[in-house]
């Protein structure tokens, strides 16, 4: 009895629990009440980023990277068969109207439409940052890594532009001071042009990186010139002459060498600057001059010279005397009223030069000439006369005195009597042919005769 009684209460507890799955099914299934279900970490779309730029000049500064929890409503059987990827959470940038943060509520779209609704929409709200969009010009810097062999340098390295253009938010291109080119110079060794990358800094020389920025000139051409530092002597030219070669002379300039930098092969080609031609003759024991060196074309000196020093000096230097008998009067000696007569038998002349080259000059090798044409004496007596003395070859030696003179003896000049004129009829006229010979007369009578004629007695 009580087994039975038993098993009675089991059946009836599982008929009563199939009665509610029963009641449960037709429930939901029939009756289908709403249900609010939350969806977290559903991730925005921002729309409208196109017509932002092009409309307003905006780009979006902010964070796009975004999520926010979702809650709908809506008919059991409807809200259960959405998942997250089902729900689009959108915010429209496009109807933004200013710079800087803007609160945009976003919407939801599910499959569902208008049978589900959002309940938290009004917490669905996205605060964007925007920055109008400007274009600027950048000044390129050049820097440069690595070294040069040691006789070579880089010259003015030379941009194909000066300047790189960036594009991006105002408030984020204000922040680029300049832009840099770095140029590597390790195993260069002659001039090149590369093609090299742009970097943007800002003002602590940090290196710029935004998405939100475009570097437009991403690269320009480098020209790198490359330049040859060399020592080149300084060489000057003797023509020989006078008597003197570069055997006979010491030169001595200064400086002596001059460092010069240009394009390399330019440089490869030169062994000396020249400083001319200096003509032996005529520079007595020696002279001092200053010298312009000619550059080549490409080159230029690394100091402010321009010109050498040179001097050029005659080896054994003596003095010799020398006695010159050879005299010339011009234009003789005497005038119209004064005679002249030499109280010197010479002229002494001391000649200053190369002892090798005097050696070989003789008192024939001169000539002095008197010029008397520049006295011009009022009485007797005793003047010294101005002396030019000439070289006969062309020697390089120097008188060692300015001027030279000879005594003359000055007289005056003692004019003839005048002597009567002889009247052709007279009968004592001696060139009468009828007048007797006065030789084959006696003394006595020659004497008489003589005395007739010049008007004695």
């Amino acid at each position: 009895m009580l087994a039975r009684l038993k098993k009675y209460r089991i059946f009836s507890k599982l008929l009563a629990l199939a009665a509610a799955v029963i009641l449960w099914f037709v429930v939901m299934s029939i009756i289908n009440p709403d249900l609010e279900v939350s969806f977290s970490d559903v991730k925005v779309t921002f729309n409208g980023k196109t017509e932002l730029y092009n409309n307003k000049g905006y780009t979006i500064l902010s964070d796009t990277d975004m999520e926010m929890d979702v809650v709908l409503l809506g008919k059991r059987n409807d809200v259960l068969e959405l998942s997250k990827a089902d729900i689009e959470l959108i915010c429209d940038v496009s109807q933004i109207s200013g710079d800087g943060e803007n609160r945009i509520m976003c919407s939801v779209n599910t499959p569902k439409g208008d049978s589900v609704t959002v309940v938290n929409r009004t917490e669905l709200i996205a605060t964007v940052r925007v920055d109008e969009i400007v274009e600027r010009k950048i000044d390129i810097r050049v820097e440069t890594s690595g070294t040069l062999a040691e006789n070579l340098r880089v010259g003015t390295i030379t941009l194909s532009t000066d300047s790189a253009v960036v594009r991006g938010p105002a408030m984020e291109v204000a922040e680029i001071t300049h832009a840099v080119v770095t140029v590597p110079l390790y195993g260069i060794e002659n001039s090149m042009t590369q093609t090299l990358d742009v970097t943007l800094f800002n003002a602590a020389d940090e290196v710029v990186q935004s998405q939100y920025v475009q570097l437009i000139t991403k690269t320009v051409d480098v020209e790198v010139p490359v330049q040859m530092i060399k020592e080149l002597p300084l060489r000057i030219t003797l023509n020989n002459g006078g008597g003197l070669t570069e055997n006979e002379v010491e030169t001595l300039i200064t400086p002596s060498k001059i460092t010069v930098i240009g394009e390399r092969s330019a440089v490869e080609e030169v062994e000396y600057l020249s400083l001319g031609m200096i003509d032996l003759d005529g520079i007595g024991d020696g002279l001092t001059t200053e010298r312009d060196f000619m550059l080549p074309s490409g080159l230029s000196c690394m100091s402010d010279r321009s010109s050498a020093t040179i001097t050029v000096t005659v080896k054994d230097i003596i003095v010799k005397t020398f006695e010159l008998t050879n005299i010339n009067f011009i234009p003789g000696l005497s005038n119209d009223i004064y005679d002249f007569t030499p109280v010197d038998t010479h002229v002494t002349v001391r000649l200053r030069g190369n002892a090798t080259l005097l050696n070989t000059i003789t008192a024939s090798d001169f000539t002095a000439i008197v010029m008397v044409s520049e006295l011009d004496p009022t009485e007797e007596g005793i003047l010294l006369a101005p002396v030019q003395v000439l070289f006969k070859p062309a020697v390089n030696a120097v008188l060692t005195e300015k001027e030279y003179t000879m005594v003359l003896s000055v007289t005056e000049i003692v004019p003839d009597e005048p002597v009567a004129p002889i009247d052709p009829d007279d009968p004592n006229n001696p060139d009468d042919p009828n007048q007797p010979d006065p030789a084959a007369l006696p003394p006595e009578e020659q004497e008489r005769l003589d005395n007739k004629f010049h008007g004695i007695g």
